[in-house]
Parts: C-alpha cells; sequence; structure tokens
C-alpha cells in the first residue's frame, strides 16, 4: 500500500475500473469502423488519413476516429476566419487541443464572452453551453476534440440566448 492514507482507498477502486474496461474492450461498442479491430482487447490504430466524415459546417471539416457511444474522438480543420453556427454538445463535455492555429469559442448572454485558446492549448466546453467556435486568425486552425458523455453529439441553434 501507499503512504498516503486516500490512496489506500483509491487502489481497489482503480484495480476494478481496470477490470471493468478489459472487458468493455473486448465487448465495447465500438462503431464499425473500416478497418480490422481484434475483439481481444488490442489497442486500436487510425492513420491522419483514415478518419471518417462528421457533420461540417460551411469552413470547418470534422472528422472521427473512433466513436464508442460514451466517447468520441475527432479531428476539426477550419480554414482562415472560418466560424461554426451556434450549438451546444446536450449532456455531453467537450475536451481539446488547439493543434494548429488559434481558437476562439463565444457564448455567454448575446455571445458577448469569449475565451482564446492559443496553439498548443487545451480546453474544456461544459455540456450544455451554447457557443461557436472561430478560427480567429488568417491561416488553417486544426483542433482534436473528445466529447464525452451520451447523447446527441451537436444540437444546432439559431442563436446564443439573448442579453
Amino acid at each position: 500500500m501507499t503512504s498516503a492514507p486516500w490512496a489506500n482507498r483509491l487502489l481497489p477502486v482503480v484495480a476494478l475500473v481496470r477490470a471493468r474496461t478489459r472487458k468493455q474492450i473486448v465487448v465495447g461498442r465500438m462503431r464499425k469502423l473500416p478497418w480490422p479491430v481484434a475483439a481481444t482487447g488490442r489497442v486500436s490504430a487510425v492513420s491522419p488519413n483514415g478518419l471518417s466524415a462528421a457533420a461540417a459546417t460551411p469552413g470547418v471539416l470534422r472528422e472521427v476516429a473512433f466513436d464508442t457511444g460514451r466517447a468520441t474522438l475527432m479531428r476539426a480543420r477550419a480554414e482562415a476566419g472560418a466560424a461554426s453556427g451556434w450549438h451546444h454538445h446536450g449532456d455531453r463535455d467537450v475536451l481539446g487541443h488547439v493543434v494548429r492555429g488559434r481558437a476562439r469559442f463565444e457564448f455567454g448572454p448575446g455571445g458577448r464572452e469569449s475565451t482564446e485558446v492559443e496553439e498548443g492549448g487545451f480546453f474544456h466546453v461544459p455540456a450544455g453551453l451554447i457557443h461557436r467556435d472561430v478560427n480567429p486568425l488568417d491561416a488553417p486552425q486544426e483542433i482534436i476534440l473528445a466529447v464525452v458523455g451520451e447523447g446527441p453529439l451537436v444540437v444546432n441553434l439559431d442563436g446564443p440566448p439573448s442579453a
């Protein structure tokens, strides 16, 4: 056991989660992928050019690497100055990393609040937050997104709530 008393209580939980995770990998709810995936608990991989097309917005290309039903891993590439429509992700959280470029997320009453994320930065969009994604630069943008939870991947809206 470890010297931290709280950690001793967590060790059995971690072991149980690991055991359940291995079982879920074998009988998991992965969608049918365009490449062979062994049902023996193997690690799956996809090449940068092997992603599947996802819902797009003018100026923004989204591609799915994996979708387990509880989480979706995707790449989003946006042209210079592109902005998505207003939307939220239902009961799903979005965790992301800006690989190339810069990102701005507009949200709040009237869309007047925003958060900027620099190249190499990470971000979290809470479940249910109405927002839109903006590429504020005159250069292409590339983002990796993990959309975690269950329910619709995206719910499109006409705009943010009024002020």
